[in-house]
């Protein structure tokens, strides 16, 4: 998920060219024709959602129905519609929803790069679901001038994910099932900050990504995972959340562990930290590569890579103290 996000800033590979506008005007004259009496009572009963407790954020307008047609604008938003039932009433998504193996099948309507609104169009969705951090908001704004229900959705941190599955939980009818997985999420995060909350810190450098050099820092998700974990993130005082840093800044900073997440589905090119031998994780080969699609994904699997990932840090931490 975040590499979808940097990957489109960093290749600027364009958007594809919209279609030529007479075939659009048309198209959309017949879905005024076929629904301007569905759109005019939803107009009348449409609601705003206000911020949740927590500053989970899930802003827009909902349908006045439990939502049976959605567009889910990102992996994790497919991942977690899934997680409380919701999964079958999903007819589009993006590039790079893969999980469960039933979302592979959901028909495509766009990437980081932008969305094919005319597909969105003729899916007829009663319900859109955008990620305010990886959702074009021009796209989000054009959706909207067209009378679609979206909903902008946003997970600020790690404890926000409960809150934000009772959203889609009160969106789609499935509230008790939403807040089971919620309180379960809830009380296996609590348990990991327990175990430690208290273990020494140990200095950590995080490879976004590898070229330019990218790291994290400040409210990014992955600089959250580093300090529940115990991790001392070495640019956690840097500008930004996601900030580029040269290979003389990470070598002067004498890491004790590199994090080089990787994933399955969205291929990058790491570092080869052999070219210096004089960083401590180098020399100690304490170069962790984590399954980056649970640790970015802000889904219930998060968890399970985030628990590998502390177990292999402590591993170290162990090490280290003898």
């Amino acid at each position: 998920m975040i590499f979808s996000v940097v990957t489109a800033i960093f290749s600027q590979r364009g958007r594809r060219q919209a279609k030529r506008a007479g075939r659009l005007s048309m198209l959309l004259a017949l879905l005024c024709c076929a629904l301007s009496t569905d759109l005019a009572a939803q107009q009348t009963n449409k609601s705003r959602l206000q911020p949740l407790p927590g500053n989970a954020l899930a802003d827009g307008t909902a349908p006045a129905a439990p939502a049976r047609r959605i567009v889910a604008l990102a992996p994790h938003l497919v991942e977690n519609l899934y997680s409380i039932g919701a999964g079958n009433w999903i007819v589009g998504t993006t590039d790079f929803a893969d999980f469960p193996a039933a979302a592979k099948r959901i028909p495509r309507v766009g990437n980081a790069n932008g969305l094919q609104i005319e597909k969105i169009i003729a899916l007829q969705p009663d319900l859109v679901l955008a990620w305010r951090s990886g959702t074009s908001a021009a796209d989000i704004k054009k959706l909207k001038s067209l009378n679609i229900n979206v909903v902008v959705t946003e997970i600020p941190t790690l404890a926000d994910l409960a809150d934000h599955l009772r959203v889609l939980g009160s969106l789609t009818g499935l509230a008790l099932p939403a807040d089971e997985q919620a309180q379960r999420y809830q009380a296996r995060l609590a348990e990991l900050q327990r175990y430690y909350q208290h273990k020494k810190k140990i200095n950590t450098f995080y490879e976004l990504w590898g070229d330019p050099i990218t790291t994290v820092a400040n409210n990014a998700w992955p600089a959250q995972q580093l300090a529940l974990c115990g991790g001392q993130n070495v640019f956690a005082n840097a500008q930004g959340d996601y900030p580029q840093v040269g290979i003389e800044q990470v070598l002067a900073m004498q890491p004790d562990i590199i994090i080089q997440p990787l994933s399955r589905s969205e291929k990058r090119k790491v570092l080869q930290w052999q070219q210096w031998p004089d960083i401590p994780a180098v020399k100690q080969k304490q170069i962790l590569q984590p399954n980056a699609d649970l640790l970015h994904r802000t889904t219930l699997r998060m968890l399970d890579g985030l628990s590998r990932l502390c177990q292999q840090m402590d591993t170290i931490r162990n090490q280290q103290r003898n």
